[in-house]
């Protein structure tokens, strides 16, 4: 299949998953190095793409103004950026990250990466989304941190995960140092992508099977979703329109995408996929029905423009 004809087949599935539901997943499938999309309401499979650039992706974040997909491959510690329309690869830049790093993008579309280690010093870097770095933070913790989110009134957390007890650490724009360091007492951060929304911060637990969750303003009050019902292990979060948040992880030998109303708690699995190992989540929350379908033929004509191209 060339590339004009995956285009169209992609160009239909969003247009039908537009008006099914505005809200389109990215996640990370670890066994087939891969990124799948699906339909954020009915589940549908949507394709996949990135096959063949990487090796052991893991962290996916995605800027939406830009179309743009970040996905960061563990192996050769790079940044794969991707169309996730047309799952056209862009470019991919080297960070020198640990191994074990997931990433978010920043309130200006920028990416976060933690567990950097350069110089044998732990840091957190922000890069545009070509691959300038923009700013280098210390990380206090003695070992690496695996991930860090940027809530809505500008603070970046990050989640130390070796400290004893673990502990939030709130970064600010222009120190290169944590601000403020507040533990969380009896809560237990682990490997995983952290994500904010709504000025609500959240990140993985426990055994990876809960999340919790502390408001920017009072970040000493964390609470708790526990998902042990539904996930072995729950590493990625995205959130959807309203109340609706995802979670994605693996269950027995299957991976899972689970629907939540974090308002009535109510939980809904509305994607089961045998042999995938999911372990990060992103959401692709689109326009309204009328200007769906005016991105949707603008997305058609892009396509057939690039066909009679040279």
């Amino acid at each position: 299949m060339n590339r004009f004809s995956f285009g169209i087949l992609l160009f239909m599935g969003v247009a039908g998953a537009a008006q099914a539901s505005f809200e389109m997943l990215l996640s990370v499938d670890f066994s087939a190095a891969a990124i799948r999309r699906y339909d954020g309401q009915t589940g549908a499979f949507l394709g996949s793409f990135g096959a063949g650039y990487m090796s052991t992706p893991a962290g996916l974040t995605i800027n939406q103004s830009r179309n743009e997909a970040y996905v960061h491959d563990r192996a050769s510690r790079r940044i794969f950026a991707f169309n996730y329309n047309t799952g056209e690869y862009l470019r991919d830049f080297d960070t020198g990250s640990e191994f074990y790093s997931w990433i978010s993008t920043d309130n200006s579309g920028n990416i976060l990466i933690s567990s950097t280690d350069a110089g044998s010093k732990n840091q957190m870097r922000r890069y545009s989304p070509t691959g300038t770095l923009l700013n280098t933070w210390n990380m206090p913790a003695v070992g690496p941190m695996y991930s860090a989110a940027q809530s809505s009134n500008g603070s970046i957390w990050a989640i130390d995960n070796y400290a004893s007890p673990n502990s939030i650490h709130r970064f600010g724009t222009g120190s290169p140092n944590a601000l403020n360091s507040y533990s969380l007492g009896g809560t237990t951060g682990i490997g995983g992508e952290i994500r904010s929304s709504n000025g609500i911060v959240y990140f993985p637990s426990g055994s990876g099977t809960t999340y919790s969750y502390f408001h920017e303003s009072t970040p000493t009050t964390v609470n708790v979703i526990n998902l042990s019902s539904y996930f072995g292990f729950a590493p990625g979060i995205g959130f959807g329109h309203g109340n609706i948040a995802y979670f994605a992880g693996s269950n027995a030998a299957d991976g899972v995408i689970y629907r939540r109303n974090l308002a009535t708690g109510f939980m809904a699995k509305i994607v089961t996929a045998p042999g995938v190992d999911f372990s990060s989540l992103a959401v692709v929350v689109a326009p309204e029905p009328a200007t769906c379908t005016i991105l949707t033929f603008g997305v058609l004509a892009a396509l057939r423009r690039r066909r009679s191209s040279p």
